[in-house]
């Protein structure tokens, strides 16, 4: 899913305290992208679930993974 999403949720969660909450989002992106970057673990799945929606997920190819881009 989208960063922007993962965000999102994290925020409707209540899993970020207000007065830390930029700095816990930029640090929960920079780690993500930094495994992303180095895993890049979309070249091994053999699928991938884009729960982008959680009332629909889709199967989509891995190469088309918000992650890859």
């Amino acid at each position: 899913m989208p960063i922007d999403e993962a965000n999102r949720r994290m925020r409707q969660r209540g899993h970020l305290e207000s007065e830390h909450e930029s700095t816990l989002l930029r640090r929960y992106n920079s780690a993500q992208r930094l495994y992303f970057d180095h895993a890049r673990p979309w070249e091994r799945a053999s699928i991938v679930v884009d729960n982008t929606d959680p009332a629909a997920p889709t199967i989509i190819d891995p190469t088309n993974a918000h992650a890859a881009h």
